[in-house]
């Protein structure tokens, strides 16, 4: 079942995929949408 928290949490990571900001990748857990993995990287 979809929820709205789902649903948009899908549609921000096909953003993240399209265009990823710089420094920065991020990536839903394999098993749960709700859990992320992300690497910010900071000032050289």
């Amino acid at each position: 079942m979809s929820t709205p928290s789902r649903l948009r949490l899908m549609r921000d990571f096909k953003q993240l995929q399209k265009d990823p900001p710089a420094g920065i990748a991020a990536v839903p857990s394999d098993d749960n949408i709700l859990i992320w993995h992300a690497f910010i990287l900071g000032p050289s």
